[in-house]
């Protein structure tokens, strides 16, 4: 059984890197790291029977920082498969425009379009 100083020091600790876990959920997988060590440390101060207020604001915040993660990267991906379908609904746009109406020179604008979106980018 650890004693009680390090397992004060455990619980702050997993406050600390709690908080850090949703202020870093932007980052990626930092924010993911400090909120399993901080779900780790809460466990052990829990484990050792002294759990406290600090322990469990760690963990609480932990799962906050998990749950901002998961919610960002679904954003992400739902933006990046609007972007991707919008840009695919434009192509087919104007190559059934240049198809209907006989003019091969939008694919060609179209084209250029994109090669001038790619340098700018």
């Amino acid at each position: 059984m650890e004693n009680k100083s390090s397992t004060k020091g455990l619980a702050i600790a997993s406050m600390a890197l709690g908080i850090f876990s949703i202020v870093g959920s932007q980052g990626g997988l930092v924010g993911i790291a400090a909120a399993v060590l901080a779900i780790i440390f809460a466990y052990k101060v829990k484990k050792a029977g002294q759990e406290n207020q600090f322990s469990t604001v760690g963990r609480v915040t932990a799962f906050v920082g998990i749950a901002l993660q998961i919610a960002n990267t679904i954003s992400a991906i739902i933006a990046v498969v609007g972007i991707i379908f919008w840009y695919f609904m434009f192509f087919l746009f104007i190559v059934l425009l240049s198809v209907l109406g006989g003019d091969a020179g939008a694919v060609y604008e179209f084209e250029d379009f994109v090669s001038n979106l790619s340098v700018i980018m």
